[in-house]
């Protein structure tokens, strides 16, 4: 794969992000970096020990961020001056935790 900036991949360990990094890896000669966000209150939620299974199954360069409500306030505040859509989606917030 060829980009300007470095490609990685959200990676939740659903089928669909799953499937993305089994392609990535196919194609990458380096290992494909990966990002998964877990939440410290909300283990029912938590989508983690997925994400890993299959970061060792393609042998990814995998990260994981804990988060909790106190953490998810934090971001909405400050990102609700940088983002041009006032009111952004849920799903915009796990990659504001996976960019730092």
């Amino acid at each position: 794969m060829v980009a300007d900036v470095p490609v990685g991949a959200f990676l939740s360990g659903g089928v669909d992000s799953s499937a993305i990094v089994a392609l990535m890896s196919r194609l990458n000669t380096t290992p494909v970096k990966t990002y998964s966000v877990g939440f410290k209150d909300q283990p029912d939620y938590d989508e983690k020990s997925y994400a890993h299974r299959i970061a060792e199954m393609f042998q990814s360069e995998h990260h994981e961020v804990n988060i909790d409500a106190g953490d998810m306030l934090t971001v909405f505040h400050s990102s609700l001056t940088a983002l041009t859509n006032r009111w952004p989606t849920l799903h915009v917030y796990p990659f504001i935790f996976c960019r730092n």
